[in-house]
């Protein structure tokens, strides 16, 4: 009953979470926001996530109120904010969190990149959630409770994680009940059957939506990479592929939803043009 009760309001709040980075971070306008929520809702990538995954939605559900201010210009209240949200995005989930840290890193190598001024309120107000982070994941301090990371199993350098590197794995050397690769192209049909599968509608949208934004673009950087690295190294690439892909959906909304936009209002010019120039062709007769 619990879980029966928890599953739509981790959705819902997700879904609010778009709408939140929709309207604060890209000043998109309520309709236009509305749109991004809505179709994010009916993505069955998204679906896949809230059926399966409860932490991993919680925790990206945070990391949606957070990105908003992931920005240099931060007050102190903003900073004490966004230490607070970077936390409940730990505490969260993995994957949430090193997603956090990865946008941040991104805004740091883009804004020496660009040799602007380095935000370093954000990386104070980060600080915390990174120390706490390291703590639960190298188990740094000994706790008679134990921590159940679920993801990151620092440590565990058995079986497919070569060089003792937790957080990489050999795809080919993977055999466990819901997850083996016989060969190459068994890896290969894996990934872009689930790719096609997910997001084949969607590429044309991202394509004519795609607009720059450094928090998304690093965002969508690591999820890019997460899901197709196994491909690229497939003895040494990092872990769960198909998690990675289905957490894209994220970005992509975005992307999607502008181009969508674009495209609508292409059609509303194109229709209003054929209408004023049907409208116009009587009076001329009559003129005449």
């Amino acid at each position: 009953m619990l879980l029966k009760l928890v599953a739509p309001l981790l959705y819902g709040g997700t879904a609010a979470g778009i709408y939140f980075v929709a309207w604060k971070k890209l000043n998109w306008s309520v309709p236009k926001s509305l749109l991004a929520s809505g179709f994010f809702a009916f993505q069955l990538a998204a679906l896949g996530i809230s059926w399966h995954f409860y932490r991993n939605i919680f925790g990206l559900m945070i990391l949606l109120f957070t990105i908003p201010l992931l920005r240099k210009d931060l007050g102190w209240k903003d900073i004490t904010v966004l230490s607070m949200l970077s936390l409940l995005v730990v505490w969260g989930h993995e994957l949430a969190a090193v997603s956090l840290f990865a946008i941040v890193l991104g805004l740091l190598v883009m804004g020496l990149y660009k040799k602007e001024k380095i935000p370093y309120r954000l990386f104070v107000a980060v600080a915390p959630a990174l120390t706490v982070f390291l703590i639960r994941a190298f188990r740094i301090f000994p706790s008679p409770v134990s921590v159940e990371t679920n993801i990151l199993r620092i440590g565990d350098s058995v079986g497919a994680h070569p060089g003792g590197f937790f957080f990489l794995t050999d795809y080919l050397n993977v055999f466990t009940p819901v997850e083996y690769y016989g060969s190459y192209l068994e890896l290969f049909s894996h990934v872009f059957s689930l790719f096609l599968l997910l997001y084949v509608v969607l590429v044309p949208l991202i394509a004519v939506g795609h607009f720059k934004d450094r928090v998304l673009g690093s965002w969508t950087l690591l999820l890019l990479v997460g899901s197709f690295s196994c491909l690229i190294l497939p003895f040494s690439a990092l872990l769960l592929w198909n998690r990675w892909m289905l957490m894209l959906i994220f970005p992509f909304t975005f992307f999607a939803v502008n181009g969508l936009w674009k495209v609508a209002k292409c059609g509303e010019a194109f229709s209003v043009s054929r209408f004023l120039g049907w409208f116009k062709l009587p009076r001329k007769v009559g003129i005449i």
